[in-house]
């Protein structure tokens, strides 16, 4: 019996448009009726995933920046904050690869030091909580820094092989999109966030079921037994799901697995095809 589903976002529930399908709060209240917890496992803000799930968002649970913070509704459960040298050593290396701009991921706000149109407008479609500083020092001193994430047009060509180089084995270096790349503690992923919270709720790993499309979610579906790679996943991924959705993300795949394996009744109105 399925008593926790944990879904990634961009690429995965929701759909190029950064939508979430149309359908997803009636499932989302007919899964809460049957006691199936939802979490939404995502390298976003967690105030951006609060905002994304607007009247049923204090029923869910957030694994939030790729992991390292957890929270269910406004409650927060967990976070892992980087230490301060640990930071100033991401930013020197970071600072060493032209074209690349990070962002402080803390508790109450993410922080950025770059003007770059292309970052800035990017940034905002993950960070609800966002200023611009001309130090990060005083940011990291007043709120928990718990990952650095790097934009750059070029990422996961670049600039991903480059920071793992540089900073492996001392911080996992992940791919969470083509254009993004996340820092985050030792030990932190989605995964062990999974695990945090099946062991909060006494929920089995072959109780879950869980859904990603990029590298950043790898953690979270091959120790999960009713895992699902999108049809649009990156090839990698794919390696270490137990299944593959018969759709992608444009056309609904997550909701239309939750109800076929559920049983749950059709979806209201017409999923596109």
């Amino acid at each position: 019996m399925i008593r926790l589903i944990a879904a990634d976002m961009d690429g995965t529930l929701l759909d190029s448009r950064k939508q979430l399908p149309e359908e997803t709060f009636r499932i989302l209240r007919e899964l809460q009726r049957r006691g199936i917890c939802f979490a939404a496992a995502s390298g976003r803000q967690y105030y951006n995933l609060y905002h994304k799930f607007s009247g049923e968002a204090d029923r869910l649970y957030y694994f939030s920046e790729n992991g390292a913070l957890i929270f269910h509704g406004t409650e927060n459960l967990f976070y892992s904050e980087l230490p301060h040298d640990g930071i100033e050593r991401i930013l020197a290396r970071t600072e060493e690869l032209p074209g690349a701009f990070p962002v402080l991921c803390g508790l109450a706000c993410a922080y950025h030091r770059d003007s770059d149109p292309e970052f800035i407008r990017n940034t905002r479609l993950y960070y609800d909580h966002l200023k611009a500083v001309s130090d990060f020092r005083p940011c990291m001193e007043a709120d928990p820094v718990c990952k650095v994430a790097v934009f750059a047009p070029d990422a996961e060509a670049a600039v991903y092989p480059a920071l793992k180089q540089k900073l492996e084995p001392e911080f996992p270096v992940v791919l969470s999109g083509s254009t993004w790349v996340d820092i985050m503690n030792p030990g932190i992923s989605k995964g062990t966030a999974l695990a945090f919270l099946r062991k909060r709720l006494g929920i089995a790993a072959e109780e879950c079921m869980t859904f990603g499309d990029y590298l950043n979610d790898c953690s979270m579906l091959r120790d999960c037994p009713n895992s699902y790679a999108m049809a649009n996943a990156h090839p990698e991924l794919k390696r270490f799901a137990a299944h593959i959705t018969e759709y992608d993300n444009e056309h609904n795949g997550v909701l239309r697995t939750i109800c076929r394996e559920l049983r749950l009744p059709s979806p209201e109105h017409r999923m596109t095809e």
